[in-house]
């Protein structure tokens, strides 16, 4: 049984895209595709992946929206979708109807810094128990992002401060 799927480094030098059949590795923990030249969408089955608690797609060339429901996934601590050229709003983060984000997420990171990801924050991530680290710099996302920093775990979120408001000691500007 497949747990975890690590390519990690540019040194695999990966190319292609994700194919759908990855979701029949339904065991599947980790999938880490960092530092690759993958290109394409991600594949919304990603999401019923609920066995996976990390999916690392960093420095890649994936672009599009992302799969949505990351936040419906109850064992996911980490999303990084840092360094691709995904584009859109972040309304992909929403949770599906039937089950509810704020108490059910164990999200700790999310990454989402240097895409074309626009607009504002779902108000579902103010309210994220576990979440301890939002990076945002090198986006399109505007309005006051203050109350993300209200979260009891929230350490650090780094963001574009001429695009955002941000009172709050959580708050990093780059």
């Amino acid at each position: 049984m497949v747990r975890n799927l690590p390519l990690r480094s540019a040194l695999n030098n990966a190319v292609g895209t994700v194919p759908e059949e990855i979701c029949l590795l339904e065991s599947l923990e980790t999938i880490v595709l960092e530092g690759n030249q993958l290109t394409g969408t991600l594949p919304q089955c990603l999401t019923g992946l609920t066995s996976a608690f990390e999916f690392d797609f960093r420095q890649n060339e994936f672009s599009g929206s992302p799969p949505s429901g990351f936040l419906s996934m109850h064992l996911l601590e980490t999303l990084d979708l840092s360094n691709n050229r995904f584009t859109g709003e972040l309304d992909f983060l929403a949770p599906s109807e039937t089950t509810n984000a704020t108490s059910s997420s164990r999200l700790k990171t999310l990454r989402l810094d240097n895409n074309g990801f626009n607009g504002e924050l779902p108000s579902d991530l103010y309210s994220l128990r576990s979440l301890q680290e939002l990076t945002l710099h090198g986006t399109l996302i505007t309005g006051d992002i203050s109350a993300v920093c209200d979260g009891p775990a929230m350490l650090i979120l780094t963001t574009n401060c001429t695009q955002v408001t941000c009172n709050s000691d959580c708050c990093e500007c780059l």
